[in-house]
């Protein structure tokens, strides 16, 4: 018996045993949901067997056995064989896994592995009987080759080819030192296994070599400590993908704002330098039109951005209201009866006139909606029409792609159903241009925060990018659903679907004619003025307090100024004003504040005269916070002068008011 344990074979083995024993106790000792961790489990496990089989074989073949123990030899050598080619096959499944980092391996490839094993396993088992593959001399003591050894040189070496393939495919997702320690830890105990079945090296030598090797990559590559580091570069790199690519998108996005906020730019300072230079009445008038429009473009633009920023980072709110939808529709056709005469293109309006007129929901987000997809088909139209369309439509309704509609939960039920307990209808909106269209690569891109339409084939498509992004985003926002079909030389069409509460059951044909009966026929509020009322105008910005000044100068009214909210609080308890118009956001003390304290400030002698919001905020909602902040109205920045005029005369005494006598005529 101490012959035995003195042989280098079973040493060899007993080692490997130890060794693999101890790798497993690494591996069992942290449970894992990973398949590449458990591969490489039932591999380190196929070892340690392999090297206890070995050990069991060493002993048994040194043994000086009876005859009788002849097939228990022949079964442990022929079981030692299985486990000894399990390990390439093990092993190339564990590094197919490993490698195939965009998971190209076929299905058919890994079945090819498991039948050229399983009929392995047959040949062996059938073996102990027949040793047409090993077995041994008619002493019983030395291993011979059968005829179908070669089969046991020729598995391992398509495995190991395997291997080799799989790990060239994918090398160049993989880091330098991942394969520097394949080479060690793989390939050389795969070689040491050929030579060893080649009869040029101890089996047990190669037994220690896989062991080692399993050491080496088990250290090096699938400890936790590795796989932690390689999970953190992973999620380092996936990030640094993602700030690339925002970046370059963004660059893109400002590059393209840069180009739509210096063309309207580029008119204002060059019309401006024009009229410097000329004392033409009618090009003077006619230049300050175009600034105006460019200054309105200008406004436009930078709205659109900060409503973009306000939506990427979820600060935009959803403020809904009581709403009349004929007047928002009569608003939405008024702009595009604008853009018709300035462009020549014809705009067309189809409205059910059916629909109830009283709504609850987003009004001022369904109104921008509106008026941008109508801008966007008269900046797509060179020659033709753009029209809008409304009606009562099921979600599934025809020209509508049924896939962008899901998210509506059409049920195929009437337009006018029940939720909650709260009547909804469903409106279609449709708005139809004959442009140029877009091709169909670029339709899956048109509501993309970063691009542009105008790119590539369609530059000449201004300004489009980036209020169908904000459409877009309005969209989700209030839970609705919009399409986009175009066809090149055709034209586009936007289809959305919205879900609104109805409050009422008048319709917008029975509302339009209630308000034309009730409404009184008036002139225009330039033929009046009001030279007796006195107002003051509030703003730290002194170019705003003579923009408001100029304004009213066709009232005669008579314009007091002052730039901060402690003037204002000082100049009401000496005057009393006819109107106030106070500016919402200034230093040291706002709009709101300042309307706070004079409400309770002794000697304060308007305190019942109104105060008018002036803001540069925009938005829905933004009237009633005003005025339950105690206002009686406002007005938005930068001030239209019909609506300034509006307000001025409905809020100040009527007694006021006079009526500018017509040339050569009488005062009336």
């Amino acid at each position: 018996m101490n012959d035995i344990y003195t042989q280098p074979e079973v040493l060899f083995n007993l080692a490997a045993f130890c060794l693999d024993l101890l790798l497993l106790f690494f591996l069992l000792s942290k449970p894992t949901e990973f398949k590449q961790i458990k591969n490489f489990r039932l591999l380190a496990c196929t070892i340690a067997a392999s090297a206890f089989v070995g050990l069991c074989s060493g002993l048994v073949s040194n043994m000086h056995l009876p005859r009788q123990f002849h097939y228990l030899r022949v079964g442990l050598s022929s079981l030692l064989m299985v486990l000894e080619e399990s390990i390439p096959f093990l092993l190339a499944i564990y590094m197919d896994t490993y490698v195939n980092i965009n998971g190209k391996t076929k299905k058919w490839y890994s079945i090819i592995h498991y039948l050229l094993f399983l009929v392995f396993v047959v040949i062996m088992a059938v073996n102990v009987r027949f040793e047409f593959v090993i077995g041994y001399d008619e002493t019983f003591l030395a291993l011979k080759r059968g005829p179908l050894y070669p089969i046991c040189v020729v598995l391992p070496i398509y495995y190991l080819v395997f291997i080799l393939y799989s790990v060239l495919r994918d090398m160049k997702y993989m880091k330098r030192y991942v394969y520097i320690t394949m080479s060690y830890a793989v390939f050389l105990p795969f070689l040491f296994l050929i030579l060893q079945i080649l009869g040029l090296i101890p089996g047990a030598v190669v037994s220690v070599g896989i062991s080692i090797g399993l050491y080496i990559w088990y250290f090096a590559v699938e400890n936790e400590d590795h796989r932690t580091l390689k999970d953190a570069r992973k999620a380092l790199e996936d990030a640094r993908k993602v700030a690339s690519d925002a970046s370059k998108a963004k660059s893109i996005f400002l590059a393209n704002m840069s180009h739509e906020i210096r063309t309207p730019m580029n008119a204002v300072l060059g019309l401006d330098e024009m009229i410097l230079h000329t004392d033409n009445m009618t090009e003077i008038k006619k230049y300050a039109t175009t600034i105006k429009a460019s200054g309105k473009m200008l406004l436009e633009i930078v709205s659109n951005i900060l409503d973009f920023s306000k939506l990427e980072s979820g600060k935009m709110e959803l403020m809904e209201e009581e709403y009349h939808l004929g007047k928002l529709l009569e608003q939405a056709c008024s702009k595009g009866q604008i853009e018709s005469n300035e462009t020549g293109i014809e705009f067309k309006s189809n409205i059910d006139q059916n629909i109830p007129d009283l709504l609850y929901g987003a009004r001022g987000h369904f109104l921008r909606i509106i008026e941008t997809l109508i801008d966007v088909g008269f900046k797509n139209t060179k020659k033709g029409s753009v029209t809008l369309d409304v009606q009562l439509k099921n979600s599934d309704a025809e020209n509508t792609p049924e896939n962008e509609f899901q998210m509506m939960g059409s049920d195929g039920q009437d337009d006018q159903v029940q939720h909650d307990g709260e009547k909804v209808v469903r409106l279609w909106i449709q708005v139809r241009d004959t442009g140029m269209g877009l091709p169909e690569r670029a339709l899956s891109e048109a509501f993309d925060s970063f691009e542009k339409l105008e790119e590539d084939s369609l530059n000449e498509v201004e300004g489009t990018g980036l209020k169908l992004a904000v459409v877009k985003q309005l969209v989700d926002l209030m839970g609705a659903a919009i399409s986009i079909d175009s066809v090149v030389e055709v034209g586009s069409t936007f289809t959305l679907i919205l879900k609104q509460k109805q409050l009422g059951t008048t319709t917008i044909g029975e509302a339009r004619e209630m308000s034309q009966a009730a409404s009184k026929t008036t002139a225009e509020h330039s033929s009046y003025c009001a030279p007796e009322a006195k107002v003051l105008v509030v703003d730290d910005n002194n170019i705003n307090l003579v923009v408001v000044s100029g304004l009213l100068k066709p009232t005669q009214a008579q314009v007091t100024t002052c730039e901060s909210g402690t003037a204002c609080l000082e100049m009401i308890k000496k005057t009393r004003y006819d109107i106030i118009f106070l500016d919402h956001l200034m230093p040291d003390m706002d709009g709101i504040e300042t309307l706070r304290k004079a409400k309770t400030l002794p000697g304060n002698l308007n305190r019942y005269t109104p105060f008018i919001a002036l803001t540069a905020n925009s938005g829905p909602g933004l009237k009633q916070k005003f005025m339950n902040d105690g206002f009686t109205d406002y007005i938005p920045k930068p001030i239209d002068s019909s609506l300034l005029y509006e307000v001025f005369f409905k809020n100040i005494s009527q007694d006021m008011v006079h009526k500018i006598p017509e040339e050569g005529g009488q005062d009336a």
